[in-house]
């Protein structure tokens, strides 16, 4: 560390006492030479002084400019901050209605899909409906002719009867219920003799 110089003022205040206490001790050249060393320290101390100053400013200056680039940089990473937050919020919303579109899509689909169930379960009553009636037609016509069958077996006995006293059979009215009974089962799937 360098020693400490003193200074301007410090110097001037110390030739001004020497002057004001040893006036009669020195001869002009003394004086002179006197006044020279205060010349050269306040010269010196200008200098040290306009250095410290110009290092004053100097350190003023950088120090200004790092509080300007701190500030810079606060201000830039506070701007990205915004930014990815924003950019966070797009995403997020379009996440959102993205999720909210395929929500709307499944939810349609579902319905969609309830509907059609609906629509067979209506269509496939409609059919069971239809079947039971349909059964139930067959059912009483096979009935009505099961009663025919069986009211032309009892009248076929009693003409049996009738004619085996007379001797002769109707034939031909025997033929026709025949060929209408026989023509029945097969239409409904029973063979012939099976009632």
């Amino acid at each position: 560390m360098a020693p400490k110089l003193p200074t301007a003022a410090r110097l001037e205040d110390h030739a001004s006492d020497i002057m004001e206490t040893v006036p009669g001790l020195l001869g002009d050249a003394e004086k002179e030479r006197l006044q020279a060393e205060l010349d050269l320290a306040q010269a010196r101390a200008d200098v040290e002084c306009q250095a410290k100053m110009s290092a004053l400013h100097e350190l003023a200056r950088i120090r200004e400019e790092l509080e300007n680039a701190r500030q810079q940089k606060i201000t830039y990473e506070a701007e990205n901050r915004e930014r990815e937050r924003q950019e966070a919020l797009e995403r997020n919303k379009s996440v959102r209605n993205q999720l909210g579109d395929i929500t709307n899509l499944v939810q349609d689909q579902r319905d969609e899909c309830a509907r059609k169930n609906a629509l067979m379960d209506e269509r496939w009553e409609e059919k069971q409906t239809r079947r039971e009636q349909k059964d139930s037609k067959m059912q009483d016509l096979y009935d009505m002719v099961a009663k025919i069958v069986q009211d032309r077996e009892m009248e076929t006995i009693r003409a049996k009867g009738r004619l085996a006293n007379e001797g002769k059979l109707g034939t031909l009215h025997n033929f026709f219920l025949v060929v209408l009974i026989n023509f029945f089962l097969l239409r409904h799937g029973k063979a012939p003799g099976r009632a």
